[in-house]
This record gives C-alpha cells, structure tokens and sequence, in this order.
C-alpha cells in the first residue's frame, strides 16, 4: 500500500462572539462522534481558501469570510495515512446552520463553552488568541 499525505481544511466559523462546532455522525470512519471544526479535504487543483468555502458550503450551508490562517496540524492515522490541517479563523454573517449527513448535530459556543467539546489542549491555547468581539485576531 503506498503511503499517502491528505491536506485538511478547517473553519474556525465565528457569529455574534460564538463559534461553531459539528458533530461527525456516529457511522464515521474517523473519530465518529467527535465534535470539530466543519471542512474537509482539498481536491486536486484547489487552492486551500477555495476548498474551504465548499466544504463549509456543503457541510453547514453558510457562506464565510476567511480572515487568517489560525493554525497548522498533522496527525499520523495509520502506517499509510498522514493528515496535514490548515485551520482558518473564518465570520460568518448568518447562523443558520443545515448540517450533511457527515454530522449529526451542531452548536454555537462560546470559548467558555468549547472546553466541553474540544478537549486539545493545543487547539484550546490557539482559540484563546480569537477576539471573539472583533473579526481580528
């Protein structure tokens, strides 16, 4: 089996000072009913700002601003699978939300609140830079 690199893009999606989180279905094959960050992967040819916005079209629906880039990771899945991500700090100007059928359920939080639902602590100190009152980092 050849070894494989997947670049991810990630939408910190912010709304009136909350932010929003999805829930992966519970027939998922990665991480099934983990909370996230809505998005996905990047097809052949796109650039990772264009990918964001469809994936956060076709997961939730909302049209997006991207602001910055707020973080890089990667994770080892397998001997065979390495995921890059490149999450961006995105404002969306509506907060009506219709989830895919890759997630179950969705939330608007606070960062008082995202603790609950995202416990790396990593990603916790990354989101503690969001200004969640100004569209700037």
């Amino acid at each position: 089996m050849e070894k494989r690199i997947v670049v991810v893009v990630k939408g910190i999606i912010k709304f009136k000072n909350k932010l929003l989180i999805v829930k992966r279905s519970d027939h998922d094959d990665v991480c099934p009913g983990e909370w996230e960050f809505p998005g996905g992967k990047i097809d052949f040819g796109e650039r990772p700002e264009e990918a964001l916005i469809r994936e956060i079209r076709e997961e939730v629906g909302l049209a997006i601003k991207i602001q910055s880039i707020l973080y890089t990771w990667t994770t080892i899945l397998n001997e065979y699978k390495q995921y890059i991500g490149l999450n961006y700090f995105c404002v969306s100007e509506s907060d009506h939300v219709t989830i895919s059928f890759e997630h179950s359920n969705y939330k608007w939080v606070d960062k008082k609140e995202i603790k609950e639902y995202i416990q790396d602590e990593e990603i916790l100190n990354k989101l503690r830079k969001i200004d969640l009152a100004s569209n700037e980092i």
